[in-house]
């Protein structure tokens, strides 16, 4: 006769008690769950071709003006990052095209 194991009853789990590090709390996660989903993080700061798609330029225009000093970027570790801020400050200071 063949022998059917039905699964064990799903455990009851209390709901987090406030206290760090408690056998409940997600303080043992290295990345714990956040409430925020990417569609509403807005970055602080673009990769370069990043950046040279939302400028809507090439990425060796952005080198360019970077190199000659007319567009900030910062480095973090070996990443290169230009900060939105930044970007939307170039483009506020740049002469409008009168038509």
């Amino acid at each position: 006769m063949l022998r059917v194991e039905t699964p064990p009853a799903p455990r009851h789990v209390p709901p987090h008690s406030g206290t760090i590090g408690d056998a409940t709390s997600n303080t043992h996660r290295r990345y714990p769950m956040t409430t925020t989903t990417t569609a509403e993080a807005k970055p602080l700061a673009l990769r370069p071709r990043e950046a040279a798609k939302a400028l809507g330029v090439s990425e060796s225009t952005l080198y360019r003006l970077r190199s000659t000093g007319k567009l900030a970027s910062i480095k973090v570790g070996s990443a290169i990052l230009h900060r939105v801020t930044d970007l939307e400050d170039f483009l506020k200071a740049q002469a409008p095209i009168e038509v």
